[in-house]
């Protein structure tokens, strides 16, 4: 079997609003991370807060001054994309919070609407660059420790089709991402900092079955986003 690593997943979890069940492949679930504890502050500072025309409620990660990796669901449908950084409240004024409108987003070529396992990637690009000392993200933020798991594992629970080559599954025993958790980062934490492994893609049903989650491969989608991004790679 496959060596299993322990993982962060940082969600950024608002339970104003739930998600629409076309998020998931698999229907609908609560609007909240499973099993989820406390964040410490500035524990995860590059979580982003995506909402798509100021109502869907994703996750997403600060990847540079100018860009935010998010989920391609949370972007193809949407004009227009508020960024909460250093806050994970939707409409509470807080001092640390940098918020900022976008309106440029690249999701995959290769994302399927039908299929929302597949391809589920995208870039949204800022107007100007984010300051990167904007505070820390209050305790309010959630997140849990998964363990990723071989795909074979994870294909038991979805059957065929939705588990791909592409596709990161990472959950413990009824722990993990739920809705309004797309786009959210699946990191390895190292001396160096974090290291962003997954990109929170799709859930099983509901989200307190002992299923782990689907998460989009980062290093199978590396050099697309690497382009699109215009950045280098250390």
């Amino acid at each position: 079997m496959a060596t299993r690593s322990h993982c962060a997943l940082a969600a950024a979890l608002l339970v104003a609003m739930a998600a629409t069940s076309t998020q998931s492949p698999h229907g609908e679930g609560s609007a909240r991370i499973t099993d989820g504890k406390a964040a410490r502050l500035g524990q995860f500072p590059h979580q982003a807060l995506v909402l798509g025309d100021g109502t869907h409620i994703c996750g997403g990660s600060l990847i540079s001054k100018t860009t935010v990796l998010t989920a391609a669901s949370c972007t193809v449908k949407f004009d227009k994309f508020i960024i909460r950084l250093g806050s994970v409240h939707r409409t509470k004024n807080e001092t640390t919070a940098w918020i900022i409108a976008a309106h440029w987003a690249v999701a995959h070529p290769d994302f399927d609407t039908e299929a929302y396992s597949s391809h589920d990637v995208a870039v949204i690009f800022l107007p100007k660059e984010a300051p990167l000392s904007s505070g820390y993200i209050p305790d309010i933020l959630q997140y849990a420790e998964l363990t990723v798991v071989p795909n074979s594992v994870c294909e038991e629970g979805y059957g065929p089709g939705v588990v791909l080559e592409s596709t990161l599954c990472a959950g413990n025993k009824f722990k993990g991402i739920c809705l309004n958790d797309h786009g959210g980062a699946l990191v390895l934490k190292s001396k160096e900092g974090y290291k962003q492994i997954g990109v929170a893609s799709f859930i099983y049903d509901k989200c307190d079955v002992p299923i782990p989650g689907g998460f989009s491969r980062i290093t199978h989608f590396l050099d697309w986003i690497t382009k699109t991004v215009a950045i280098t790679v250390e």
